[in-house]
């Protein structure tokens, strides 16, 4: 008996409070909110009291704190992953105290701002960091684009392999626009939808080509664009050279910057073919390309840019709360709840470096460069070139928090968890990865190569451990985030709400050569061991005393440890319901489809893999699954997070939950469907099929089915 429904209900998940995330620890005059990580020592005894964690999680804390003194940051979150659970998420916030944190962080009073001097911030209070605050994560967005890409691919709004043609994409759906005409440059025609996500479509940032005086362009380029060579996220007034006097518009939006932008740029190199700068693979990183990828999925999926990555992206993910950023910094997502964007975005002051943690900086906090409405108060007036997030769109405008970022990243690597939307079948018996798929290589060497992919740094080491990382840094006036991936099986995600190196030199930015205290302690924190020492500085060099990533790396390294992480309650599912949707094969034929979906689902429990898993089943592709390989993982992702634990004792077994779910999914009812089946391996909190609390509501309900009593 098969249902002639299909299944189209869809879930909006909701964030739940639970204890793990509202321990709170006071300490030294810090706040640090969320989970302690596995088995502490002492449990907690209520939301006010976070237990005594493991001194290796213990050791995690003191990382931060140090770091957040040194680099002079109010507010940060860290999450930490091993093998897609989320088995640590802490929130700090850094309080001056007279008698027990002498180091810490002053309220910021008596600042002034540019160009109206006579207006003064005043720090109201300290803002309580929780681990479901927002941040924005600047360029971490760019991921965010890159799996809508795919997305669009999934949904057949663009070719498998990504080659459609942006520039025509631009051309879609309008009757008169700057795009008709031709380009001044025609190979600007030819640019691919990958070659954007790829940072391969002809644009040079960085210079790498053209040296002086040709001031790193090709003769002829505009002044406007030689001017703003990176121009997403910078408001540009037009026309060029600009004054007040002759100004007539000022130019915000993505969509506009690529109107003014495209049809006038010359590009650097031919799409797809960056030169080779001594003997490597140059990045051509640039955000123009991304905001171009944004415009691409808003026109081809015809939503917004948010709207599409809401609903197609995020939602799938149990991920309801990121959103881009509003347009003025006086505005805040979720005001007034625990999901509230943080308070304030401070800028780092550009020359203070008092020895040895630049212990004589205030931060200045960020407010005339980036209001963007009437009244422009406390500023008089605006400053002729701002800078505002929002406008960067799906270059760098997404606001998250660090636990939900850290979900999106085990949803993606190595299919750990659903619903793996970076991961492209390359054909009916083997999958691929597109993350991992280039072709940009950087920095190949005889222990690693990689490429930047769909907003991700993608890079394989052939060392032991051999296997993938994923990183990527975001950085704005005011923001700093950072994420790594890393092939040992952990992942973390760090967002600040300053960026210790805002405003300085390209020299005195790079991990390799700063001598500025607080860039050197960022790029501790981050494993970098390259950092140059100073006269007076701190000890030079990322240990497991000062790193994240050296203390992940020592604790993956003791096989206690990594026991104790592999056991670990994973934080995130406790908070946020899995994705449940019984038609694993995509064809939406159906949730009483025993033969394909009800069999692919038995097997996935039974531990069967690849095409094992989907052998001799019928109707398993579509054009949304193009092949086993994608309902291969569905399948599986309903068995690894028991979603399909029917009679919800705690373990999914074939035996007694397969059958179970073959009998509903044939059209069985009532006590046939559990009749001379197993009892449960363990106690079961739905023991009956029918009635309240019973299987058959709770499949109904979890997984949209439309079982009939």
């Amino acid at each position: 008996m098969k249902s002639t429904g299909a299944m189209i209900a869809s879930f909006t998940f909701l964030l739940l409070n639970t204890t793990s995330v509202l321990w709170a620890q006071s300490s030294n005059g810090w706040i640090i909110r969320g989970g302690a990580g596995p088995e502490p020592t002492a449990a907690s005894t209520g939301p006010a009291d976070p237990g005594t964690p493991r001194a290796e999680y213990a050791q995690l804390d003191t990382i931060m704190r140090g770091f957040m003194n040194a680099a002079n940051v109010p507010n940060a979150q860290l999450a930490v992953a091993y093998q897609g659970k989320l088995i640590f998420n802490r929130a700090y916030t850094n309080t001056y105290n007279a008698a027990t944190n002498t180091t810490g962080r002053l309220l910021q009073t008596g600042i002034t701002t540019s160009p109206a001097s006579a207006n003064v911030f005043n720090e109201p209070a300290y803002v309580t960091t929780l681990p479901n605050t927002r941040f924005r994560v600047a360029s971490l967005s760019k991921l965010v684009t890159g799996l809508a890409i795919q997305q669009l691919v999934l949904d057949g709004k663009l070719q498998p392999d990504m080659s459609d043609l942006a520039y025509d994409i631009l051309r879609e759906g309008a009757t008169v626009t700057p795009f008709d005409a031709a380009p001044t440059d025609a190979r600007m025609l030819n640019v691919t939808v990958k070659q954007l996500v790829n940072h391969e479509a002809g644009f040079d940032r960085d210079c790498v080509i053209y040296a002086p005086p040709l001031n790193c362009n090709p003769a002829g380029q505009p002044s406007h664009i030689i001017d703003y060579p990176d121009a997403v996220g910078f408001v540009k007034p037009m026309p060029y050279p600009y004054n007040v006097a002759n100004t007539t518009e000022f130019v915000r939006s993505c969509k506009r910057h690529l109107e003014i932008d495209l049809p006038a740029r010359l590009l650097h190199y031919t799409p797809g073919a960056p030169p080779t700068q001594s003997g490597e693979y140059y990045q051509y990183y640039t955000n123009l390309a991304y905001c171009w990828a944004s415009r691409v999925i808003e026109i081809k999926s015809g939503m917004t840019y948010e709207d599409y990555i809401r609903a197609k992206v995020l939602a799938p993910m149990g991920i309801d709360y990121a959103r881009t950023a509003l347009t003025d910094v006086r505005d805040r997502h979720y005001t007034g709840t625990d999901h509230e964007e943080i308070n304030f975005y401070y800028d780092q002051p550009f020359s203070l470096n008092s020895a040895p943690y630049d212990s004589g900086a205030t931060l200045q906090y960020s407010w005339c460069a980036i209001y963007s409405r009437d009244p422009y108060s406390p500023c008089v007036v605006t400053r002729p070139v701002q800078r505002i997030v929002s406008d960067t769109s799906g270059a760098g405008a997404w606001v998250f928090s660090a636990q939900e970022y850290a979900r999106m990243v085990l949803s993606i690597k190595d299919r750990l968890r659903a619903p793996h939307l970076l991961d492209f079948p390359g054909s009916n018996t083997t999958g691929s990865d597109s993350v991992y798929s280039g072709p940009s290589q950087y920095t190949p060497s005889a222990t690693q190569f990689g490429y930047y992919s769909f907003g991700a740094y993608a890079t394989y080491q052939t060392s032991s451990p051999v296997g993938w990382s994923l990183s990527h840094s975001g950085s704005f006036p005011g923001v700093r985030a950072n994420y790594i991936s890393n092939r040992r099986g952990w992942t973390y995600v760090v967002v600040l709400n300053t960026n210790p190196e805002w405003g300085l030199s390209g020299n005195e930015r790079s991990c390799g050569s700063s001598t500025t205290e607080r860039v050197k302690a960022w790029c501790r924190l981050h494993g970098n061991n390259t950092l140059p020492a100073s006269n007076t500085g701190p000890t030079v060099g990322a240990t497991a005393a000062n790193s994240i990533a050296v203390q992940l790396n020592t604790m993956w390294a003791d096989p206690t440890m990594v026991a104790r992480m592999e056991n670990a309650p994973d934080v995130w599912v406790d908070e946020i319901p899995m994705p449940c949707n019984l038609d694993v094969n995509g064809v939406g034929n159906g949730l009483r489809n025993a033969a394909a979906d009800g069999v692919m689902i038995a097997r996935a429990m039974l531990g069967l893999r690849g095409a094992a898993l989907a052998s001799g089943v019928s109707g398993v592709t579509s054009s949304a699954t193009t092949t086993f390989d994608r309902a291969e993982k569905n399948a599986r992702d309903l068995v690894r997070t028991k979603v399909v634990d029917v009679d919800g004792d705690g373990s999914v077994d074939a035996v007694r939950d397969g059958a179970i779910l073959l009998r509903a999914l044939l059209g069985f009812k009532g006590s046939n469907v559990t009749a001379g089946l197993p009892a449960s391996t363990g106690t079961p909190t739905r023991a009956a099929w029918d009635g309240v609390g019973g299987m058959r509501e709770y499949l109904n309900t979890r997984c949209a089915a439309t079982f009939a009593q």
